[in-house]
Order: structure tokens, then sequence, then C-alpha cells
């Protein structure tokens, strides 16, 4: 099971446009280098990005509690 909760700050940052769009992560599969301006963000490829869909499907992955109503975003 995976701990999701790692990045999530990061992510929202990117996500909203308040983060540094030119920094480095690593893919969250396979660990290679990863601008936040390539589309495929937070992977570096559509291979890495269907095998971390596959982890969802398959369960590998789980929320760490449960969601509120207050964690819906509109």
């Amino acid at each position: 099971m995976t701990d999701l909760t790692s990045d999530s700050r990061e992510q929202e940052e990117v996500a909203d446009g308040r983060g540094n769009s030119g920094r480095n992560h690593s893919c969250r599969v396979c660990g290679k280098s990863v601008k936040t301006t390539e589309p495929t963000f937070p992977f570096c490829c559509d291979r890495c990005r269907l095998v971390d869909l596959g982890k969802w499907f398959n369960e590998s992955y789980r929320m760490t509690r449960r969601i509120d109503e207050v964690d819906e975003v509109d």
C-alpha cells in the first residue's frame, strides 16, 4: 500500500499555478526526472501514467483517510 499524502501539497501548488513551473521532479513510477511543464507530469511518459492507473484499478493504492465534504472541490 502506498501513502499518497507525501507530495499532495506540491501537486496542489502546481495545479493552481503557485508552483515553480521549471522545477524538476521524479516520476512517481520509475523515478526519472520530469519537469512540471511536461504534458505527462507528474509522470515521465504515458507508459508510467498507465502503470500508475493500473495500480489504482488493482487497488494497490488506498486513501489514507475517509474523504469528507470539506475535501471536495467545486
